[in-house]
């Protein structure tokens, strides 16, 4: 008799102009060369997109015909937040880690990609 098992992965899909980040977090070091645990850190403002929605839908009230407002950012970027922005969530979700903290913020929230 064989037993099998599965594992079911939790796909989260962003609505509207929402963005899914996870936090990237970077170990600090004092001048003297201490390392600050992360429990002591600031939140980071820097995170990853690891999903994006299909963005908002604009309604002109002059009889044109609706449009799509599509975001600005893509999965994979990295970018800049406000430190308090967007709502966390923690799951096993396409694209993040089981376990790792994700965020929810919308894409006006977004202040800057950030690029090398």
């Amino acid at each position: 008799m064989t037993t099998e098992t599965t594992t079911t992965r939790t796909i989260v899909k962003p609505y509207a102009s929402y963005v899914l980040v996870t936090r990237q977090s970077k170990e600090e070091k004092t001048h003297g060369g201490i390392v600050i645990p992360e429990t002591s850190q600031k939140k980071s403002i820097y995170a990853k997109v690891t999903a994006v929605g299909p963005g908002l839908w604009l309604d002109p009230k002059d009889g044109t015909p609706p449009r799509r407002l599509k975001p600005t950012v893509e999965v994979g970027d990295v970018v800049m937040l406000a430190e308090w922005s967007g709502n966390e969530i923690r799951l096993d979700c396409e694209g993040g880690q089981i376990g790792e903290d994700q965020l929810f913020i919308r894409n006006g929230d977004i202040l800057a990609v950030v690029t090398e």
